[in-house]
């Protein structure tokens, strides 16, 4: 994901740490990096995740309908134009014609 963001980060230190240790440089630092970001959300009390998660349980519902109506509508799109190029072939359907 940093790759993402970042792409000079896939060539980064790449030999930096030798074969032995069995870890890359990059791995290392993601490794540290996700751990500097999650520690700080384990001291957030109880009382307060409970309205985050409140909140998270009254926006999903709205947000997954729209991701699903976001996929079905470029779905459809990309299915109406490559149609006439692209066809399914299938040997598992058993064909009706003798």
């Amino acid at each position: 994901m940093i790759e993402a963001i970042w792409p000079s980060f896939a060539t980064w230190q790449k030999d930096a740490l030798p074969v032995s240790a069995d870890i890359n440089a990059q791995g290392l630092l993601s490794f540290w990096l996700y751990w500097l970001v999650s520690i700080p959300f384990l001291f957030i009390k109880m009382p307060t995740l409970r309205w985050m998660f409140l909140l998270k349980m009254c926006i999903m519902p709205f947000l997954g309908v729209s991701l699903f109506t976001w996929a079905a509508i470029t779905t459809a799109i990309s299915a109406s134009s490559s149609q006439s190029r692209f066809q399914i072939r299938s040997t598992f359907i058993s064909n009706p014609d003798p």
